[in-house]
């Protein structure tokens, strides 16, 4: 017969999840301030949806980064803007 293991309660599993998290992250950033990257934008069956080139890095967090799409140039299928 299989012992079964005492169910925790929300909060000792919640911090338990916390503390693999912090094991896991990596604060290694990617992008730099100011950097100039490009976007690909896919639909949901994998296709290329849009294309934006020339996007300005002007935040990096820890969960995503905010980029400044302004005069950026913008690929879509056969039409260019």
């Amino acid at each position: 017969m299989k012992s079964r293991k005492k169910n925790k309660s929300f909060h000792a599993q919640s911090q338990q999840i916390k503390i693999k998290k912090t094991e896991i992250k990596n604060d290694q950033k990617i992008y730099q301030i100011g950097q100039l990257t490009s976007i690909q934008a896919f639909k949901y069956d994998g296709t290329l949806y849009r294309q934006y080139e020339g996007c300005k890095i002007v935040a990096n967090l820890d969960d995503f980064v905010v980029v400044l799409l302004m005069k950026t140039k913008v690929q879509e299928a056969d039409i260019n803007w």
